[in-house]
This record gives C-alpha cells, structure tokens and sequence, in this order.
C-alpha cells in the first residue's frame, strides 16, 4: 500500500478577528539556560522561535508559482531521477509527470546551481500538478525563494518542505518506487464530511521547553509568568456542521528512568453548533478551546523527566479522518537548561530549522526571559547566524547582551512592551567569524561575561541571576560588525502565538515575544532611552498597542 503524506496549508492563525472562543470572550522566542553541576554557572543558548505563516501536517511553505484553490487528493509522488540525492531538476525533465506531483531536491550549491523557478518549469512541462521542493540541508525547515528567472511561466503551486520531512518522503519513494508515495495537499479540508483537527502550530505550549526542574519543585503558587496555557484552536475541516465538540487535555510527568505519573486533566465542550467555513468566506471555522490552567504543582517534580499534555478531540459524529484528533506536546524539566524553543538533548544544541533577517542595516532581537529562583551565573550563549550558504564574513562577529528587566514582575500585564530605559546592561560577550571554517547555519558558544565582574565574584566573571526577575537576551546584529547582513537561526516550528493569544483572553495578560528594535544600543542608550521595543512577529492582545503605532502582522 502506498505511504500518504498530507500537507495542510492555511493562513487563519494570523487572523485574530475571526478566531471565535468558548471561554467568555496567534512565536517567537529567545534562549536556553544551562546549568552544569555545581558551582551553578549558566550556559545560555540564543535562538529565535519563528512564527510560522503557513503551516500544515508536513511543515511547508509556498514559495510562488500558482495558487492552490482545490485540495489535490491522494496523488502519486514523482521524483525525477534516482537516485534520491541525485533529483535536483535543474536539466529539462524527460519523465511524464501528468498528473502527479513532482518531488524536487533543492540545490545543488555551486556552479552547478539552478533557481526554484526553472525546475518548476520543466516539471510543468511535463504534466506536473504541483512541484514540491525539499531543502537539501540537514536539520532546516522551508525557506523563502526568490521568483527566478522563469518565474513569469510558472502557474502550478509550488511549495518547499523541511529536510526532515522530505528525507522521509524521499526515503519512502526511493524504497518503493513510482506509486508507492502518495501526496495531499489541501488548503482546507480532504473532502470528507465528518473531520474535525488542530490548527497545526495551535496549540498552547508552557512558558518554556525546557526549565530546571526547581523551578517547579515548589510548594507555593508559580509565578504569573509560569502560569500554564491550556487550550488548542480547533478546525472544521469537513462538509457537516458538527456538534458537541470536545477537548480534553491529560498531562502527565515522567521522571528519567522513572514512570509516568498523573499531573492534572480538564476538558471544555462547545455548546454552540460548530459550523463549517462559511461559503463566502466571511468568517472561518476555528474555535478557541482554553480550559483552567494545570498546576505543575501537582507532579511533585524532584528530578529531570519530562512533561507530557495530550489533546484529544471528539464530538457527537464519528471522524472520517481521526488522524489530527490527538497531539501530544512535550516540556522538560531539566537539571541544568532553560529553553524556549526545542532543544536536542543528544547534541546538547538547541534546534534550528530556519534563519530570518528583518529588513534593517543594523538590528538588536530578543525576548524577555523570567527566572523564578536565581542563583546561578550565565557562562555562555549559543547562537547560530547566517549569511546565505558558505563561510560567514571574515572578521564579521556577532554580539550577546543580556540585560536584566527593570520592572515589577506583578506588573507585567499592564505593561505595553519593552522600552530601553528599562533595561540594565548585566552581561556581554561576541564571537568574532575566523573566516576559515565558520560556516553560515553553524551553532557558535558566545562566552558571557559580567559588565559588574566586581559585584559577581561567586563565579568570577560571569554575572550572576536573581530571583523572581526578567531578564532579556538580545543578539546585537551590527553592520559595523559584518560586511554583509546576517540573519539568525530560528526554531520555526514551536508557536509561542497560542499561549498569547490564550493568556490575554483568558487573564488579561499580555505575553511579549520577540522584541526587536531597528539600530544598534549605544544609539539607543544614548539617543532613545524612551523608545518602545517592537515586537515581532506579533505584539500583545491590546488595543492599546495598536494606538501606540504598532500593528498585528
């Protein structure tokens, strides 16, 4: 039987007016924090967590060509050569592709390249439905793709895919053959009449993904920062209205090397009738479903394991395609990290799968980092930069700051976002590119050293963290550094969007992410101490950030 993949495309996410909610009333992120045995001293890692704009089952982004306005259902994968390693596209396809759907490697890299838009137009040539493309590299998700010199001619969709998902594909096809893959890729639903699922990307994640575990080994409530956001949007993908929609969440703890243990469930069902998108495309059909928040509490965490919340759906109707009707999203405790996006425990790493450089010369970009119980001192910061495919600029460096937060953590809901005079300059470090074998997409360790090495003498010259403080880590992206613009590595796959979206409605607390400012800090110390800190890609639930000239993307 053939393997089928399904690729789920949708922009509804990003539509805050049209999201409805069952309770009364859409990431990105910075940084990890390790913490090695004692003497506690923290290893930082810097990455940004990248809000995604079009997200589906397989992870995909469209990359031109034309648009999709019809799901195409279960149709055969053609790869254009084998072996796999081999199926760039970039000479003029000689296989009859009528009808299906072309899988195309990205690259290569070198003077043998080809632009996106030339291959797609030999497999349009040939009868291609639909190209998909699959970056090349180890570890990266879907990027962007200029329009290419054929551009003009391409009329089928064209979309890219990460490397993990198109390894697997690819592997599928290149074990089975011509009709042993099957692809579906759907702007909405599959045609079927009973299929509810999650919005992909939309459910809500904790504060972080991973935290020491003292950090919730307490007996005392948490902390409004580390209070839980429990909820997920949920679609109407089918044809028939549905009834008695229902979420039940089911978090349990499990210790390393231990057993799972219940930790708290809660379940809220819809009462109104959950209709399907509405024909003129007036109003969507995603609910909001957020449920009481889980107390981490209740796991009694006294060593490192993992957390897991599982989302179930169900409804008075039997689903035609159950396979998005459960999720599982994990969080760890840990003995010595703090993380907002994923992080490989085997690599010690944390994981990066797209790199994103706004539209400025010079630019700083963080996000706020609350710690409960200080302590501990940051040794060092991981970050991975980019400058397209190759060595990064000779001589070019990129620099760490990491600030500590001057506000009263029981006021951060009423505060709009970060503005520059609140923050105190605690740490900084850079690493400068040899040249040689730094190379763009590589994850460098920025040592972090104290600007008050006088005060912090329990770790020498590292500066040291306090309880119950924020603190903002903030990679300094200066063109004075680098001869050319670099872009940082992004998570992209974890959506902090959710847990904003939830907490606000829910609590009226309003959780920044991403704060980004166009210039460098000693213009902004010097010259804009009062300036507001945007944030990207999307700012608070508040009417008053609108007011304040900043805009929901």
């Amino acid at each position: 039987m053939a393997k089928q993949f399904i690729l789920r495309l949708f922009l509804d996410l990003l539509l805050p007016p049209g999201i409805r909610s069952i309770t009364g009333t859409k990431i990105m992120s910075v940084c990890a924090l390790k913490l090695p045995p004692p003497p506690l001293v923290i290893l930082l890692f810097l990455e940004i967590n990248f809000i995604q704009c079009l997200i589906m089952v397989v992870d995909l982004l469209q990359s031109g060509g034309g648009v999709l306005k019809a799901p195409i259902v279960n149709d055969t994968v053609i790869m254009v050569a084998a072996p796999v390693g081999d199926t760039f596209g970039c000479d003029p396809i000689t296989t009859n592709m009528a009808h299906k759907i072309a899988l195309i490697w990205r690259g290569p890299a070198g003077p043998d390249a080809c632009d996106f838009s030339q291959k797609v137009a030999y497999a349009q040539a040939q009868g291609a439905v639909a190209v998909v493309l699959i970056n090349e590299y180890a570890g990266q998700g879907p990027v962007d793709m200029g329009a290419g010199s054929a551009a003009a001619g391409d009329t089928i969709p064209v979309y890219m895919i990460g490397n993990a998902d198109g390894v697997a594909i690819a592997g599928a096809y290149d074990a089975g053959g011509l009709g042993s893959v099957k692809m579906t890729i759907t702007p909405w639903g599959l045609l079927k009449p009973n299929d509810l699922g999650f919005v992909p990307g939309g459910y809500g994640i904790w504060h972080d993904y991973a935290i020491p575990y003292y950090e919730v080994q307490r007996a005392d409530a948490p902390p409004i920062a580390y209070w839980s956001s429990n909820g997920a949007f949920i679609a109407n993908y089918g044809t028939n209205n549905a009834y008695g929609v229902h979420l039940k969440s089911y978090l349990s703890f499990t210790p390393n090397g231990g057993s799972a243990v219940y930790v708290d469930s809660e379940s809220e069902t819809l009462a109104d009738t959950f209709k399907v998108v509405d024909p003129t495309h007036t109003k969507d059909s995603i609910w909001a479903f957020y449920s009481p928040r889980y107390n981490l509490n209740n796991a009694n965490v006294a060593a490192p394991g993992v957390f897991n919340l599982t989302y179930t759906i169900s409804s008075d109707s039997v689903d035609d395609y159950p396979a998005d009707n459960s999720l599982t999203y994990s969080f760890y405790a840990t003995d010595s990290i703090y993380s907002k996006g994923q992080y490989n425990f085997t690599t010690n790493q944390p994981m990066v799968t797209q790199w994103f450089e706004p539209d400025a010369t010079n630019y700083l970009w963080g996000v706020p980092y609350f710690v409960s119980q200080g302590g501990p001192a940051i040794k060092s910061v991981q970050v991975s930069p980019a400058a397209g495919v190759g060595l990064l600029p000779d001589g070019g460096a990129v620099e760490i700051l990491v600030f500590k937060w001057n506000i009263n953590p029981a006021a951060v809901p009423n505060i709009d976002t970060i503005v520059t005079g609140q923050l105190s300059l605690v740490g900084a470090g850079s690493y400068a590119f040899n040249g040689t074998s730094d190379s763009s997409f590589n994850i460098f360790n920025v040592s972090i050293d104290s600007v008050n090495a006088a005060a912090d003498t329990t770790y020498n010259v590292h500066p040291m963290l306090d309880s119950n403080s924020w603190y903002f880590v903030v990679a300094d992206m200066e063109n004075a550094f680098n001869s050319q613009a670099l872009a940082l590595g992004c998570d992209g796959i974890l959506d902090a969007y959710p847990r904003s979206y939830f907490r606000y409605h829910a609590e009226g607390y309003r959780e920044f992410y991403n704060p980004m400012a166009d210039s460098d800090f000693a213009d902004l110390t010097i010259n804009l101490p009062n300036d507001r800190w945007a944030t990207y890609a999307f700012p608070g639930e508040s009417a008053a950030d609108n007011a304040a000239g900043i805009s929901f993307f």
